[in-house]
């Protein structure tokens, strides 16, 4: 909306200060409303004044009418609502009256129930002023009186003068049906009203009042509220970029919510959530005397699931959780932000509010703003979520706030360390809020506390420079400054420590006897039996305090407390004078035990004030004497301050303590009602979970092998340290891992946590980086749930979930649950209970975890080596590196796989490969490979087998793609077999940078994936050797995928070994004389092994470099190996024993095809596929 309204509105009020000054001599200040006076001047005066007579504003006609008995009443408010002789138009106008009993005379039998909000179940409210208005009370009188169709006549008696008149009687009519309970004719009348009003910006601010009544009246109905709710959002949206929104505005929003209200009324879980909260946290509001003389609306707060909204505001409003805190705790929460709903918390004194730039903070403090400072660079942008992750971290004097993980201010009290002692310190404001400004509708969900905090058993409210939990009430700026109040340190030589004290300034260039009132107040009111004590310097007429509860003062007389009911200064419109007395307190010899202020108040000396609070007792003790005794209201303002005159005297106080009743326990996450975490995650749920897997990443973390590199270069990639495993894993090309695996086996309930730090991505344009956390299954679709922390060069920052399943060869994905995230380092977190995954992340060193997602899981066990974490990189350039440092398994069933049990399960293969009944063994420093049994391909002719060489020598050399010499086994096998390979590893070469030389023993299965399983011993070019198991299946798309079953670093291996038992297989690696380790396992299952199914593979990574391995031996165990298509004739070799050069079969078919080795071509080398997932791995061996 334009801003022509609001001028029009300014214009007209310049006019009517120009009109007084022109009609003084012929108006008369006294002429009230009733009084006669010329047509010709009422009319004038009604059309400068738009309707507002100059002493007849809407509260006080009001105030004035409430105070008559009903019949006088209607008359009253018939001659100056409605059109007659003095005005032509209808005064459809509105006031507003403060909380205070004392300015509203009303007697509520008679008052009408129209603008009062109809339901206050499951709402935290403060109390605020109200909205009064003349008009509405004469539809209750008249109805009261049976008047009601008079009313409706002069409506109709002439026409409107204007259309905002018309506009205004219409109001009215619909105001009258409402009343009257035909809310089917009101719906009709505003729904109509409110498309003539929505005509252009002036003739809703001309309604305005009309529309505000209608809105608030609306709300008696679900009829009524669905008619008029979006009129009133439009309205609400063209307001809302008004910064300074000024009563009327902020009705206008608390209209809206109640009509929100009535169209989705609270619900009862709501509401015993709302009495939850209530018993945790607290309604506050900073309102000064321009709010509360105004008749702010009250503060309403709406609770949510797991959560909370601002509705309406009276003046910066917080939420404040009952238990004062110091020590160690964070506080955090989803807050809403951007879009006129932003929220902070407030933790250490402090608040934090990111601006819409995402890369500016503000920040501030309970009373108002501080400066703010940069975010660089800006964070991910979240203005489309609404929401970010806001937590503040407190640690004794240090309050430091993080946005979605990403450290923004670090708030530091050391300045005043050394003034009253760290305790002091902590204790200074040791309050947790949550905030919301008047220009904002801030809220938020999953609000949590934790940590260790202690609960002070007294608070400090006088030893902090800022004092942070004060404001002034009659100062106006919404800035942090205090005008009327300060803080020094008070350096006494009787003190054994230098203590904090407020000052409050004396002003003699006022008039003299103007009793300019000046109060300090603490926001948090004293909600339970307790005392504040406080140390005051008296000296009559220059130094004087008194204490204050809530409005009211009490005054130190001269032998008696007065009480005094403060004033709202230049905002007050009650009348009451600023040196106002009640009453005088009784004096001692009508109750016992008061004492006479003269008697214990010293002159030129600090005296000792306690102000106690016992159930609704209030008392004054004066240096350890009861001075005074009264009564409070079930519903009188409890916040403390301090009051003087500032024309008058100065004050000065000092060691201001707080003693309370307050809880001393920080009630637990499942008992914070505010908090959301999910009870199948509760820490009941956990108590089965009794098998616990725990590494802490230090130096030995890969040589112990209870971690295992499943994807990557042990040496390139990883690297132990003291503090922390890191991995640094730089781009190739497409998809590079480097993962790390548990050697455990897990079944049943768990939760899996890997914690890192120091992430550092670097990725291309459109390329993202990520560190990840995944579980596969061992089912039928292999699935498969991954958390992952992304990141991309565009400043993307997010979590992200990942869920797959494999059907029929190809991986189907689901991602989702996209969440913003800063933190550079945290904890990723997978749970399963039952059949559902729950995907976590905790920021930086917090220890709540954020539920990012979830979804439905298979139930069957995890698949061996099927826990990874790690890291990816996407492209040609870039890199992720990160420090993994702690790693845990909490499950119902888990199995370590460790030293001992391999050594069984080496032990027991072993046994069973002698059990099978055929067994081919060849060695290759006898004979040649015999042609019939054994193709050789790319062999190169200068290279033939030589007694002298003591075996098979292979030569491959180099190339900087994928190339192999090798020797195949061509008949066909079935069953359980054990086969094995020796040969000497030592000329095997160094390869180029990003490259492998590499020694195979591959198994290929007969099946319709075309199953591939490898053990590699592979060089990398720092010379180093590694174990390394691979599995590759085709996909239906006829691309491959590649998984790493495991690998680690070893010193030297001479043998590779791969054993099938059932359709599990294992993958091994040997040396003479030291026995074989297991790489890992597989469920590959039982298809046989075709012709060709066994190979040994050489390959050299990098141009001009060449390997020379020496093969020593083939050796196979199997169920069954299958010859009979390769001998015609009777074979004179017994397959049961080993095959010598002089056993050898001679003249034998090599296939069942007929073709002869020297015509079999070599199978392909596999061509590298684009990976699809981020299970796979090597792409440059295949």
């Amino acid at each position: 909306m334009s801003t022509y309204p609001m001028t029009t509105w300014k214009s007209r009020q310049l006019l009517a200060f120009v009109a007084i000054v022109i009609s003084v001599s012929a108006f008369n200040p006294s002429t009230c409303v009733g009084q006669t006076k010329e047509r010709s001047d009422s009319l004038a005066l009604n059309e400068l004044f738009a309707g507002q007579n100059c002493d007849a504003r809407s509260e006080d006609i009001y105030r004035r009418a409430m105070a008559m008995e009903v019949p006088r009443r209607y008359q009253y408010l018939t001659d100056w609502v409605l059109p007659g002789p003095n005005h032509a138009d209808l005064r459809l106008t509105v006031g507003y009256v403060a909380s205070d009993g004392q300015a509203d005379p009303a007697d509520n039998s008679t008052q009408s129930k129209l603008l009062v909000s109809p339901d206050d179940h499951g709402l935290l409210i403060v109390d605020g002023g109200k909205l009064v208005s003349p008009a509405v009370e004469l539809i209750e009188a008249a109805a009261r009186t049976g008047q009601l169709k008079s009313v409706r006549d002069a409506l109709a008696a002439d026409d409107p003068p204007s259309p905002a008149d018309a506009n205004d009687r219409q109001a009215m009519l619909a105001l009258i049906e409402i009343h009257a309970g035909q809310t089917d004719q009101a719906a009709q009348r505003l729904e109509h009203l409110f498309q003539n009003i929505w005509t252009d910006d002036l003739s809703v601010w001309e309604s305005h009042d009309a529309v505000l009544l209608c809105l608030m009246a609306a709300s008696r109905s679900k009829e009524t509220a669905f008619v008029s709710v979006d009129a009133g959002q439009r309205i609400m949206s063209a307001f809302k970029y008004m910064i300074d929104r000024p009563v009327w505005h902020r009705y206008l929003w608390a209209a809206v919510a109640n009509l929100k209200l009535v169209i989705e009324p609270t619900t009862e879980s709501e509401w015993a959530e709302a009495n939850a909260v209530a018993q945790q946290w607290y309604p506050v509001t900073v309102a000064r005397s321009r709010e509360h003389g105004g008749g702010f609306p009250a503060s309403v707060w709406r609770v949510t699931q797991g959560g909370v909204q601002n509705l309406a505001s009276h003046s910066d409003d917080y939420l404040f959780f009952r238990t004062p805190m110091q020590g160690s705790y964070s506080f955090e929460a989803d807050v809403d932000c951007f879009g006129w709903r932003d929220s902070q918390l407030l933790a250490g004194g402090y608040w934090l509010k990111t601006f819409n730039d995402l890369q500016s903070y503000g920040r501030g403090v309970l009373r108002g703003d501080l400066q703010g400072g940069t975010i660089d660079p800006p964070l991910t942008d979240v203005r489309k979520s609404g929401q970010l992750r806001y937590r503040t971290r407190v640690d004794g004097d240090e309050a430091t706030t993080f946005f979605n993980g990403r450290l923004v201010h670090r708030q530091l009290n050391s300045d005043v360390a050394n003034m009253a002692g760290d305790e002091a310190v902590q204790a200074s404001f040791p309050w947790a809020a949550i905030r919301s400004s008047y220009r904002h509708f801030g809220g938020g969900k999953d609000f949590r506390i934790s940590g260790t905090p202690d609960v002070p058993e007294v608070v400090f409210m006088s030893d902090h420079p800022q004092l942070p939990g004060w404001y002034e009430y009659f100062h106006e700026s919404n800035q942090a400054d205090l005008a009327d109040w300060s803080f020094e340190i008070a350096n006494e030589e009787d003190l054994e420590s230098r203590w904090g004290q407020i000052n409050g300034r004396a002003n003699y260039e006022l008039a003299k006897g103007c009793n300019a009132e000046s109060l300090l107040v603490y926001t948090r009111p004293v909600l339970e039996d307790g005392s504040v004590e406080y140390q005051f310097w008296y000296q009559p007429g220059k130094f004087e305090v008194h204490p204050a509860i809530g409005q009211r003062c009490l005054i130190l007389g001269s032998d008696a407390v007065e009480s005094h009911l403060i004033t709202d200064g230049k905002f007050d419109r009650t009348g009451r004078r600023p040196d106002n007395r009640l009453h005088r307190a009784v004096r001692s010899t009508d109750v016992p035990d008061v004492t006479p202020l003269s008697s214990v108040l010293r002159e030129g000396s600090w005296n000792t004030m306690m102000v106690s609070i016992v159930a609704d007792q209030l008392s004054l003790f004066l240096n350890n004497s009861l001075v005074h005794r009264q009564r409070l209201g079930e519903h009188d303002p409890r916040k403390f301050g301090l009051f003087h005159y500032r024309d008058r005297t100065a004050a000065r106080v000092r060691r201001v303590r707080w003693a309370g009743d307050w809880s001393t326990d920080l009630p637990r996450l499942d008992q914070q009602p505010l908090a959301t975490p999910l009870t199948e995650l509760s820490e009941d749920s956990r108590q089965r979970l009794t098998h616990l897997f725990e590494v802490k990443m230090g130096v030995d973390v890969l040589t112990s092998k209870r971690i295992i590199v499943s994807d990557g270069n042990p040496v390139q990639h990883f690297h132990a340290t003291a503090d922390g495993l890191e991995m640094n894993r730089p781009a190739e090309s497409g998809y590079r891992n480097a993962l790390l695996s548990p050697a455990i086996e897990v079944a049943g309930d768990f939760d899996i946590t890997a914690k890192f730090d120091q992430l550092n991505t670097q990725s291309e344009l459109g390329k993202t980086a990520t560190v990840t956390l995944s579980i596969e299954a061992e089912n039928a679709k292999s699935d498969v749930a991954a958390l992952q922390r992304k990141c991309d060069p565009e400043n993307e920052q997010t979590v992200q979930c990942l869920y797959m399943q494999t059907i029929d060869g190809d991986d189907r994905r689901h991602y989702f649950s996209h969440s913003p995230v800063e933190a550079n380092d945290g904890r990723l977190r997978l749970s399963r209970r039952g059949s559902t995954v729950y995907y976590q992340f905790a920021y930086n060193d917090s220890d709540q975890f954020r539920l990012i997602g979830q979804t439905e899981f298979t139930a069957d066990k995890l698949k061996a080596n099927g826990i990874k974490f790690g890291g990816q990189i996407q492209g040609s350039s870039g890199f992720t590196n990160v420090r993994w440092t702690d790693f845990r398994v909490r499950a119902e069933y888990l199995r370590e796989q460790g030293p001992e049990e391999a050594e069984n399960l080496i032990a027991k293969l072993d046994e069973d490969r002698d059990q099978l009944a055929k067994t081919l063994a060849f060695d290759y420093s006898m004979a040649p490979p015999p042609s019939n049994l054994f193709y050789h391909w790319n062999r190169q002719q200068d290279r033939q087998w030589k007694a002298s060489d003591h075996g098979l020598l292979v030569e491959r050399a180099g190339s900087d793609h994928w190339s192999s010499t090798g020797i195949m086994f061509t008949p066909d096998v079935t069953g359980d077999f054990d086969a094995t390979i020796r040969f000497d590893p030592s000329r095997l070469a160094i390869p180029t940078i990003g490259k492998k030389s590499s020694i195979h023993l591959q198994i290929k299965l007969d099946d319709d994936r075309e199953t591939q399983l490898n053990s590699i011993l592979a060089r990398l070019p720092e010379g180093d050797f590694v174990a390394e198991g691979q599995m590759r299946i085709q996909k239906p798309d006829g691309t491959d995928r590649f998984e790493r079953l495991g690998g680690f670093t070893i010193v030297a291996a001479d043998r590779l070994r791969v054993v099938r038992r059932g359709p599990r297989f294992y993958i091994l690696i040997g040396t003479d004389g030291a026995g074989d380790q297991l790489i890992g396992s597989f469920i590959g299952g039982d298809a046989p092994l075709p012709s060709g199914g066994i190979r040994t593979m050489i390959h050299t990574g990098g141009d001009g470099r060449s390997s020379l391995v020496l093969l020593n031996e083939f050796e196979l165990h199997a169920s069954m190996i299958d010859v009979s298509a390769f001998a015609p004739v009777a074979l004179p070799l017994d397959f049961n024993q080993a095959m010598t050069p002089q056993s050898q079969p001679s003249s034998l078919p090599t296939a069942r095809t007929g073709r002869t080795p020297s015509s079999k071509p070599p199978d392909p080398p596999p061509v590298k596929a684009k990976p699809r997932s981020f299970l796979q791995s090597i792409f440059d061996l295949f």
